[in-house]
């Protein structure tokens, strides 16, 4: 299967978000890896699954440290315009879990300055809110 078809690229997409969504709950860990897994084996290019191993380690294995480490090994560029903007805001959020605010920061302030992805921007602000709000 074509997965650089138009028509699979909402698949992919669905693929993606669910790996992400079974990270998220933090109890579904395996099935967030066969997701994460299959996304990259039918689009090794694309760089979602990586935030997907990340979240992985942050929700799932509660390890923001090594959440960050699995995206700096890879030598992730949140400036490149080729990435996902989705995908920059979930660096975002990995990093003000880890407390890198100020890291978070100027990747939020990238995505206002150059991303149009609804998604992608209210991530972000999420994020940004979360950050200002007292703890």
């Amino acid at each position: 299967m074509n997965f650089t078809a138009e028509r699979h690229q909402r698949a992919l997409a669905l693929m993606l978000e669910l790996g992400y969504l079974c990270a998220f709950s933090g109890a579904t860990r395996d099935q967030a890896i066969a997701l994460l897994t299959a996304h990259k084996a039918a689009h090794p290019d694309a760089r979602g699954h990586l935030m997907g191993d990340a979240l992985v380690s942050l929700c799932c294995d509660g390890n923001p440290e090594q959440a960050v480490a699995v995206v700096r090994q890879a030598k992730f560029d949140y400036t490149d315009r080729a990435e996902d903007p989705v995908t920059v805001a979930f660096w975002a959020f990995i990093l003000m879990q880890a407390r890198y605010n100020s890291e978070a920061e100027q990747v939020i302030e990238y995505l206002l300055d150059h991303a149009d992805d609804p998604g992608a921007l209210q991530l972000a602000q999420s994020v940004r809110e979360e950050m200002l709000s007292p703890s």
